[in-house]
């Protein structure tokens, strides 16, 4: 898996996983996007410090969430806007 792949997946994973309503963590970015977690927290570093993603301070654990809100999608996969696909990805597929 290259590191734009991975990007992309934690993004998405980050991105949908927001809708739950509750800090989105690593480990919870590692299971749904199916990378392992050495790997996630490797690449959130590297996506915090371009300003893809932001870190939030949490209890114990940081907690991220999309820089960029104008392009994400609703887990349910019918309101997107700007470049988002219609197609539905594993990730959104995974939680409903």
């Amino acid at each position: 898996m290259s590191l734009i792949e991975a990007e992309a997946g934690i993004y998405e994973a980050i991105a949908t996983l927001e809708f739950l309503g509750r800090p989105v963590r690593a480990a919870d970015i590692a299971s749904a996007a199916g990378i392992d977690a050495d790997t996630v927290r490797r690449t959130l570093g590297s996506m915090a410090e371009r300003g893809i993603v932001n870190r939030t301070a949490g209890d114990g654990e940081p907690a991220y969430e999309p820089t960029r809100r104008g392009w994400s999608c609703s887990p349910i996969g019918v309101e997107c806007s700007q470049s988002a696909s219609s197609v539905r990805s594993p990730v959104t597929s995974a939680i409903g």
